[in-house]
Formats: C-alpha cells, structure tokens, sequence
C-alpha cells in the first residue's frame, strides 16, 4: 500500500512541477527568476553592513580656547558694568579689578570648554562601498528584467 501512495504523490508532483515550468516559460526563465532573486538578497544583505565605532573625543584648543575667550569677556564686561568688586572671606577683604575679573572668567570659561568638548562618540559606517553593492542591485534587476521578456515572448511563441 505504501509504494502505490508515493508513487501517487511523486507524479502529482511531477504534474504540478511540469505544470509551473509551462506557465513561466520553462526551466531557463524560472533558473533566471531564481539567480535573480539570489542576486537581489546577496545586495541588500551587503547594503546593510555597517561597522560601529565609539570615539573617546577630547577637546580641541579651540573649544578651550573659545570658551576661555568668552569667559574673559564676560568677565571684563562685569567689571565694566558693575565696577570693582569686594570679596569677603574669613575676616579678609579683596578687592577684585578688572584683571582680576577677566582671569576668573576666563578660568571658568576655559573650564567649560573642556568640559563640552569631551565625551564619547559613535560613529557608524558601511562596511562594503556602495561602488559594489549598487551594481549589484542593478544586475538583479537586469536579470528579472530579462527573464519577464523571456517568458513573454516564449508564452507569445507557445
């Protein structure tokens, strides 16, 4: 019983199979489909490699340098609006001058320059240049292209 069933199931597969084959064109349309298809994963898989980085990034002397130069500014600019300051501290008395007030902006502002420029980064990148993966693509594209006119034309001819 048991070899008559598969024999049953072995030619209704060759029935559906031949039955395919004569819809879209036979066996070089549908091996073209097939490498087409193969083709047009093999590029999106290679479009979608991306490699990571992560950067320890340290400021520049120009963040320092800028922040230090906008802290002096400013500190010059107190000064010119307010005037000389008094600080008292533990019985002390200090009298803050412009020059004073133009070093402690700018310390603070040099202080805050590094303080933005530091960090860490991440950068992504692809690992296989769009020079390759787009011609590949393209050639996928080529192939259903050319396989779709084949089975036009054969079911045209049959």
């Amino acid at each position: 019983m048991r070899p008559f069933f598969l024999a049953i199931v072995f030619a209704i597969l060759i029935v559906v199979v031949w039955f395919l084959l004569r819809r879209h064109g036979g066996w070089k349309v549908l091996h073209q489909q097939f490498v087409a298809a193969l083709t047009l994963l093999y590029g999106l898989y290679l479009a979608t490699l991306t490699g990571t980085v992560t950067q320890l990034v340290l400021p520049g002397l120009g963040a320092v340098g800028g922040g230090a130069a906008a802290g002096a500014a400013i500190g010059f600019g107190t000064y010119l609006a307010i005037g000389v300051v008094g600080a008292v501290t533990g019985g002390v008395g200090i009298a803050l001058g412009a020059a004073a007030m133009t070093l402690i902006g700018a310390t603070l502002g040099a202080a805050g320059g590094a303080a933005g420029g530091a960090g860490f980064k991440t950068v992504s990148y692809p690992l296989v240049s769009p020079l390759f993966w787009v011609p590949v693509l393209l050639l996928s594209v080529y192939l259903f292209i050319g396989a779709r006119r084949r089975k036009r034309s054969e079911r045209i001819a049959g």
